[in-house]
């Protein structure tokens, strides 16, 4: 099986933030299932996306069709914005995962309140 290293980082976190470590547990136990994460994220990003990036006082809040937190963090730093968690607005909720919100109880995207 040969994959593009970048490709896998980045499918990886988005199969972290969206599903959890599950499927990062499955692809070790199933390599032929690294395809099927593949396919998911290829799918998702070939549709195309935006960021609507919003600074609060503590996170920043993401409106995007991409739904991975930490993707979203790589484009702010790259946007030479400092380091804050960041949380994707859906449906005028908020969700975040373990990566920034360690203490959260769920997988994958976990719907957050309170957070500015």
């Amino acid at each position: 099986m040969e994959y593009d290293l970048l490709e896998m980082a980045f499918v990886s976190l988005y199969e972290l933030d969206v599903h959890g470590a599950d499927r990062i547990v499955e692809m070790v136990f199933n390599p032929s299932f690294v395809e099927v994460m593949i396919d998911e994220f290829r799918s998702n990003a070939i549709r195309g996306f935006s960021f609507n990036i919003k600074e609060g006082k503590n996170v920043y809040k993401v409106e995007t069709s991409l739904t991975s937190p930490q993707l979203a963090h790589l484009v702010i730093l790259q946007q030479k914005m400092k380091s804050k968690p960041v949380v994707i607005v859906q449906d005028n909720k908020n969700f975040s995962s373990k990566f920034f919100f360690p203490k959260l109880d769920g997988k994958g995207l976990i719907q957050v309140d309170g957070i500015d």
